[in-house]
């Protein structure tokens, strides 16, 4: 028997998406090939971790005008909020574009 996930919009009560939901055997598939990433991921340098990061919030920062009212109609925040939410972002990135590699999260601490 299938289980179908709804997503319904806090905004107008509608149905926003419908997914049919793995089964249990799919799931812990997923599980484990996910820790197996996991492992992959940590024995990359750190600078190379970062750099493909960074790469990635740049693509989400391309699709930012699709994914603003998505966010808005699953979550009912008004689009502003996701904007604003997005600078506070940027603003991030390019911090983390003067924190030395090297450092890794020292460098998010805060300064005594």
């Amino acid at each position: 028997m299938s289980v179908e996930l709804k997503c319904i919009s806090p905004v107008d009560g509608t149905l926003y998406a419908a997914r049919e939901a793995l089964s249990l055997a799919a799931a812990r598939k997923a599980v484990a090939k996910a820790h197996a990433a996991q492992a992959e991921w940590a024995a990359r340098p750190l600078a190379e971790r970062i750099d493909l990061v960074r790469a990635a919030v740049a693509i989400i920062g391309q699709q930012n005008e699709d994914i603003v009212p998505e966010l808005a109609w699953q979550m009912g925040t008004a689009c502003s909020l996701w904007r604003r939410i997005w600078r506070l972002s940027r603003a991030c990135q390019l911090y983390g574009r003067h924190c030395p590699a090297q450092s890794g999260a020292h460098c998010y601490r805060r300064q005594r």
